[in-house]
């Protein structure tokens, strides 16, 4: 009877130090050290809204070879205190190495050009992402992940409206 009670115990623990170990990732932190020692690394995406949705779906690509902008400003002035660019590698991914501590500045990545003839519109809401890049904020990496932005295709795939209604949006020929 003591064994059955004791195994919700340890049940308990090995789920917590799997959380513990997922919560750190030492992949991420040794790459991110690696690109910039001294300040953080800015990680975000960029993607194709094939649906036209607003939103990332299952059938979202995303774009290889997207510009994308980083600016900081100071509070209350808006005299620029960093800005860059970058662009995504062929999964969609950027990252941007970003020197120092943004604490007393607003930053935000922001959609530049696309490199998909077909999905270049930029919808505002989907065009930005604010990042906070402070290295004080208990994280334990400096990789700091900006929200994906996305460009609209400029017609919808045909299998979102199945997607779409999947997701439980009505359909607009109803």
């Amino acid at each position: 009877m003591a064994k059955l009670q004791l195994l919700p115990v340890l049940v308990a623990l090995v789920l917590a130090l799997a959380g513990v170990s997922l919560a750190h990732d030492p992949v991420t932190k040794t790459v991110g050290d690696a690109l910039n020692p001294d300040g953080l690394v800015l990680e975000g995406r960029v993607y194709c809204d094939t649906c036209r949705a607003g939103f990332e779906t299952d059938l979202t690509a995303y774009i290889p070879g997207a510009k994308v902008r980083l600016e900081c400003t100071r509070y209350g002035t808006d005299e620029v205190t960093y800005a860059a660019e970058a662009t995504t590698d062929l999964l969609g991914i950027y990252q941007i190495v970003v020197p120092g501590d943004h604490s007393e500045d607003q930053c935000s990545v922001v959609l530049m050009k696309s490199a998909v003839d077909n999905c270049t519109e930029i919808k505002p809401g989907r065009d930005r992402a604010r990042v906070v890049l402070a290295q004080d904020g208990g994280l334990l990496s400096n990789v700091r992940r900006a929200n994906a932005l996305g460009f609209l295709i400029a017609e919808p795939l045909a299998e979102c409206g199945k997607l779409l209604q999947k997701y439980g949006f009505a359909n607009d020929d109803d």
